[in-house]
Formats: structure tokens, C-alpha cells, sequence
């Protein structure tokens, strides 16, 4: 069921074998870096990658178990574009060039 635009909640009564899916469902879709949970209220769409934060929570008490799973990250960010190498010049043009070097633009001589 979905809270809000950008959240997505589901709880439901499945049995053992349909929970295995699930898990394997989600250990693909964080290995390939997105995840896709949908019903009939709603979807979201997740894409883990980088370093993810683990949280597990198991409790029993007396005849009622519980296992809470938890994931969290930062959205990775586009790759900036490389600007390439800093080149600094404190010379006027006419006092010639005294940049510190820079094997991959060589001054010319």
C-alpha cells in the first residue's frame, strides 16, 4: 500500500515458499541495482548501490516470531563530468608560462 508519492508499504499472509521468492526477488534486484515493489496501491522504484547500510531484527515472544529487515543508502549521484587536471598560471602570456608541470599538458619549450 502506497503512504505517499515517494513511499511504498505492503503486508500481506504468505507462505514459506512465496517468502523465499521474495527474498531472492530483492537479493537480484539489489545485486542489478534496482528494485521494483508494486500492488495495487501503488509502486516505487529503488536503485541500491554503493555502500548500504544493514539492519536485521529478530524477536520471539512466547508462540509469535518476528524478523524485521532493513536497507538504507544514498542515491548515488551522476557522474560529474572529469574537468580534467588543474593547470594554474600566475604569468601574464608575456612573461611565459609557470604552471606547475603537468605530464599530460607538457610546456612547450
Amino acid at each position: 500500500m502506497k503512504d505517499k508519492s515517494n513511499q511504498f508499504r505492503h503486508e500481506s499472509l504468505q507462505d514459506s515458499h512465496a517468502i523465499v521468492k521474495y527474498l531472492h526477488a530483492l537479493a537480484e534486484g539489489v545485486e542489478k541495482g534496482t528494485l521494483q515493489f508494486r500492488d495495487e496501491q501503488g509502486e516505487i522504484v529503488l536503485e541500491p548501490g554503493g555502500m548500504i547500510r544493514f539492519g536485521l531484527e529478530a524477536q520471539k515472544k512466547s508462540d509469535r516470531y518476528a524478523l524485521s529487515l532493513k536497507m538504507s543508502w544514498k542515491q548515488r549521484s551522476e557522474k560529474k563530468r572529469d574537468p580534467g587536471p588543474l593547470r594554474i598560471n600566475g604569468h601574464s602570456e608575456e612573461e611565459g608560462e609557470a604552471a606547475a608541470p603537468d605530464p599530460a599538458f607538457p610546456t612547450p619549450k
